[in-house]
């Protein structure tokens, strides 16, 4: 009984994560697309920076074992952790402005969404106490929690990348 219940509300709730993203792809497309990007780079960048520490730790081995150290291939190392700094930062930069613009962008696209399904209603809806709740309901949360939605989809993503 419960297990049919909690796989119900998973289908209802990946039905609605699916609706919520193909209207945010239909908002913007470039917005999408460098959403999912800024917060896939984050999610692999941690894993190459390991790589790179396990390159200096084989190399700091070998250097013992042998009893020879060349730092001239240390450098390349190095410069590519530095790079790997920068792409992070430039990651999460990426995404606090992709984030911005998001927040602006899409409760325009819902209100306008609200607005054209509204004014094709009939004014039995309106004289309806229940249909002027749900109304007021819908204009109240438009503003955050379809955001809040997506938001947490993409974090999601970006914790199953690292996962």
């Amino acid at each position: 009984m419960f297990g049919n219940i909690k796989l119900i509300q998973v289908k209802d709730t990946f039905n609605t994560s699916k609706r919520l993203l193909g209207l945010i792809w239909q908002v913007d497309k470039k917005l999408f697309s460098a959403m999912v990007v800024a917060v896939t780079i984050p999610a692999i960048v941690p894993f190459i920076n390991m790589y790179i520490y396990k390159l200096v730790i084989d190399m700091v081995v070998f250097a013992i074992g042998s009893g020879s150290f060349e730092i001239s291939q240390l450098y390349p190392l190095l410069a590519l952790r530095i790079f790997t700094y920068y792409i992070q930062d430039a990651a999460f930069a990426t995404q606090d402005f992709v984030t911005n613009v998001f927040w602006t962008k899409v409760p325009i696209f819902f209100q306008q969404l609200i607005y054209e399904k509204t004014s094709s209603l009939d004014v039995q809806y309106f004289e309806d106490s229940e249909f002027q709740d749900l109304l007021e309901k819908v204009r109240q949360n438009q503003g955050f929690r379809p955001q809040n939605l997506v938001q947490n989809l993409f974090f999601g993503l970006q914790s199953l990348v690292q996962v």
